[in-house]
């Protein structure tokens, strides 16, 4: 089958899936459209007005996305759906761009489109109404760039990207560090063509002695002068890449601050960096800031929102609409140690002697009593902020590790920020599906069955995360705990995959299976 015809194919699925998610809205309950649709719809029609899209709750995004969506309020209302859906097709056709670029065989930059096209998850992401498909093709234009030989434009292009969407912020470590191996690379170039042309200028007569005597005289300087160089190029293409993509962030962060003022920073950049949910996520902080939102006996509103970047009052209300369900019993405050305490007990008495059962009831609920002193006694710890040491760790030890392998190192750098976040919802999920099938162009191939499995245990690990989130949600179910495991099995399942992605990068090397001449059929154990 021909690229032409997968794109075609996939543009025809995209059309019916809107047209059916339409039918779905106004004839069933559940609606198809994301309620993020009708948000970005209505900043639009804000702006239309001459007012702030911020004027819309919940409205978080940069305002140009409002004004994408113009046509929402002016033409029609499946504008957006139609651009984020041809954006899903752009970029397909960057996809295969790269794969070109990475000299991967057909085989692979067939099936890596495929992956993204006909995955359910992005097919349903931006029929739904989900502008994510836009972030995808202005970062798989700036790796495209990058991989063809440029600098100017993708810093431009990266500028407009982290202003459209805060966290490909991420990259720029491994840009730099990838832009200054380039400039090395090409310097060695040159100077070994100079050593060249001189040798064979050289004449015939000249003594070999004095000739080796003056290399070697070469080498220890050149050798001391490796770091310095390299920290150079660092310094030289930082500044290259950086203030070009700073001056276009800086420009339209100015601009819509000066058009909307405060209301802009705060929803479009601020409400992300401090950002908690007390709702449940994927995130293994999820169960801390869950803690730290609910307002318990003795507490006051202000000591509920402390850390949490809230209003008491609406941190007060965030408590009361997390409900009193904490590790897995009803109730609130010391009502709920009592049923943990005298579910225990009950057990103990079934289980035990009657005199046996007496003194471990003792010892039980005075060994509860100090736990729970000692734990009043601790220092508060805001678990939402110690989510970025782990995240900033991984980010720069991915970056000086990879860098020369700009599509795998954006995946793990993504995969590593999106699972170690303080939330993490499904919809993050779709930012590394865009640089999974950019990454796979240089795995073996066909795909090792350790990377197959790896995968396979992704997807279990989510299922079960959903059946926990489900009879939490859905039947009511004191499940927290459990939910917060399922999490943490979940983190587990992405830094497997994450290793066994790294194992396969290494058996290949930076230029691929195609360079490294494996063929693609290397064993991953």
């Amino acid at each position: 089958m021909q690229i032409k015809t997968l794109l075609l194919i996939s543009v025809v699925l995209r059309l019916a899936l809107i047209g059916y998610g339409e039918l779905q809205d106004r004839l069933l309950p559940v609606k198809y459209t994301d309620i993020d649709y009708s948000v970005f719809t209505d900043a639009a029609r804000f702006v239309s007005q001459g007012q702030s899209p911020f004027l819309r709750s919940t409205y978080r995004y940069s305002p140009l996305l409002a004004y994408l969506l113009l046509p929402n309020v002016l033409l029609c209302w499946l504008w957006g759906k139609l651009l984020f859906a041809g954006a899903d097709i752009l970029a397909a056709w960057q996809i295969w761009r790269i794969g070109q670029l990475q000299q991967a065989s057909q085989a692979r930059c067939f099936w890596s489109i495929v992956l993204w096209l006909y995955n359910p998850f992005t097919v349903t992401i931006s029929t739904r109404g989900s502008c994510d498909s836009l972030a995808t093709v202005l970062l798989l234009a700036v790796l495209l760039l990058l991989m063809q030989g440029q600098s100017l434009l993708p810093a431009l292009l990266y500028g407009l990207a982290v202003h459209f969407r805060i966290y490909p912020i991420v990259y720029a470590p491994a840009i730099v560090l990838y832009l200054a191996h380039r400039q090395l690379q090409q310097q060695r170039q040159q100077q070994q063509q100079q050593q060249e042309e001189k040798h064979k200028g050289r004449a015939q007569v000249q003594r070999t002695g004095s000739s080796s005597t003056s290399s070697n005289s070469r080498a220890r300087p050149h050798q001391q002068q490796g770091f310095t160089a390299w920290l150079l190029a660092v310094v030289q293409q930082g500044l290259a890449f950086g203030c070009p993509a700073a001056a276009v962030f800086l420009l339209l962060g100015l601009g819509f601050y000066w058009l909307y003022g405060q209301g802009f920073l705060q929803e479009a950049f601020l409400h992300h960096m401090v950002r908690k949910d007390p709702r449940h996520s994927f995130s293994m902080y999820y169960y801390p800031v869950y803690l730290q939102f609910r307002q318990w006996p003795g507490t006051t509103a202000a000591a509920a929102a402390t850390g949490t970047g809230l209003d008491p009052t609406v941190a007060a209300a965030a408590a009361r609409e997390v409900g009193d369900v904490v590790i897995g019993g009803a109730g609130s405050g010391s009502s709920s140690s009592g049923s943990g305490i005298a579910a225990a007990v009950a057990v103990l008495q079934q289980l035990l002697p009657s005199s046996v059962a007496a003194a471990a009831t003792a010892g039980f609920e005075s060994a509860w009593q100090q736990l729970g002193q000692l734990l009043a006694s601790l220092p508060a710890v805001d678990a939402g902020r110690l989510a970025i040491i782990p995240q900033a760790v991984l980010l720069l030890v991915l970056a000086v590790a990879l860098h020369r392998n700009q599509p795998l190192c954006w995946l793990l750098q993504t995969m590593a920020f999106v699972a170690f976040n303080k939330v993490c919802t499904a919809q993050y999920f779709v930012w590394y599906y865009s640089l999974l099938p950019v990454a796979l162009q240089r795995m073996p191939w066909p795909l090792p069955k350790a990377l197959q499995a790896a995968g396979a245990v992704w997807v279990a690990a989510q299922l079960h995360w959903l059946f926990w989130g489900y009879m939490l949600e859905f039947e009511g179910a004191a499940v927290h705990l459990a939910l917060w495991w399922a999490g943490a099995l979940f983190l587990v399942a992405n830094a497997g995959f994450m290793w066994v992605l790294l194992g396969c990068a290494r058996l290949c090397g930076p230029a691929g299976c195609e360079a490294a001449g494996c063929g693609g059929k290397v064993r991953v154990d």
